[in-house]
């Protein structure tokens, strides 16, 4: 049995209706209308609530390009928008495409749940220290500062971190 993923966090995005080759969603403050060569059943809407609901409208010129039709020219081409779950805040900068996307496929926020968890989980480990004795110059006698000592980067510590000009 397949199981279905669906997004419970999302704030900021909400799919108003689809149907008849298009869908009205709602990207944080701006709805949009764009087509959608999936939606082959009826919309649920009347045509007069899509049109009332709508600020963006993409009309396409071909199968690959089209234009966004506002309602209002004050309307930005780009904005923001967020996603929060318990382990993550994410913030999303849209724009208007001339190929009808604005940046972001809302549908994918499942597995940002699913990474934002592992990571969650991951440990990270401790970096690996060199003992190192700032006294090592005055036990010789010597003033002033410490040079600096490079270490050959092909010399590794025990565990994962290897050193680099690292000042002794």
């Amino acid at each position: 049995m397949i199981e279905l993923l669906a997004p419970t966090h999302w704030k900021d995005y909400e799919l108003i209706d689809c149907g008849d080759f298009e869908k009205l969603e709602r990207f944080g403050n701006l709805v949009l209308i764009r087509p959608e060569p999936q939606a082959v059943w009826c919309k649920q809407l009347s045509p007069g609530e899509w049109q009332r609901l709508h600020h963006i409208k993409f009309k396409g010129r071909s199968a690959t390009t089209g234009e966004w039709i506002k309602k209002n020219a004050n309307i930005p081409d780009r904005w923001h928008i967020e996603y929060k779950n318990p382990e993550a805040s994410i913030k999303f900068r849209l724009a208007l495409t001339s190929f009808k996307h604005v940046g972001i496929f809302p549908e994918q926020a499942v597995n940002w749940d699913y990474i934002t968890a592992c990571l969650k989980k991951f440990k990270t480990p401790e970096p690996t220290c060199l003992p190192i004795r700032a006294a090592r110059r005055s036990s010789r006698g010597q003033q002033g500062p410490i040079p600096p000592t490079s270490i050959p980067s092909s010399k590794w510590l025990p565990g994962p971190t290897k050193i680099r000009n690292f000042l002794v």
